[in-house]
């Protein structure tokens, strides 16, 4: 008997290539869907596939637009974790583990050097409350979590000003503008991760 099929992954796009230890009839399809200017939609959307019974799970990660509700409360559109969705995966017999191992450009791990020596030692997806009409604005952002600590809970999420202030006294620092960030890979970018942690699993050392 041979044994099971067990994959690790750095990179969403590829989970069209895990196959399932269940039927041969489960397979996984992934569509990236990118903004055609009209800001209805943006994010990765994954799918688990029957031959016969259809899709039989589907969710959207790294998402915005406008045809997408937030939550009343936090402000955030809610998204299955990395885990949860590597745990619904496994539930239909793909074995996936998400590591970011080797999967970032030298470029992307110089500049995450350089915020981390910098005291930014996380880094997250935040949405912002900074639309005229009360909505909000998704950021790629580094931060000292001892300057911004309640930005360490994943569901938080910032009004204008105390995200302007975190700016403004290096507690934070917004990548999403920069012109030297531009052409990063992000897609892997699902929790708050530690920036150290990062450089280590793409096989760099700051010693």
């Amino acid at each position: 008997m041979s044994a099971p099929l067990r994959y690790n992954i750095s990179n969403w796009l590829q989970l069209a290539e895990c196959k399932s230890n269940n039927s041969t009839d489960l397979y996984i399809t992934v569509k990236q869907i990118i903004d055609d200017g009209s800001h209805r939609l943006q994010g990765i959307n994954i799918l688990v596939n029957h031959t016969q019974y259809g899709t039989l799970f589907a969710c959207l990660i790294n998402s915005s637009g406008s045809i997408l509700s937030p939550d009343p409360v936090s402000g955030i559109i809610k998204e299955f974790s990395t885990d949860e969705i590597c745990a619904e995966l496994y539930k239909f017999g793909f074995d996936v583990e998400f590591h970011i191992n080797q999967h970032l450009s030298g470029d992307q791990i110089s500049f995450l050097m350089t915020v981390n020596d910098l005291g930014y030692n996380k880094l997250r997806r935040l949405y912002v409350q900074d639309k005229p009409d009360g909505h909000y604005s998704e950021y790629i952002v580094v931060f000292n979590v001892d300057k911004c600590p309640g930005w360490i809970t994943p569901d938080f999420a910032c009004g204008k000003k105390p995200f302007v202030d975190a700016l403004i006294h290096s507690g934070a620092m917004n990548l999403t503008d920069l012109e030297q960030t531009k052409g990063f890979d992000w897609t892997w970018l699902t929790s708050i991760v530690t920036i150290e942690d990062v450089i280590e699993e793409n096989g760099y050392s700051e010693e």
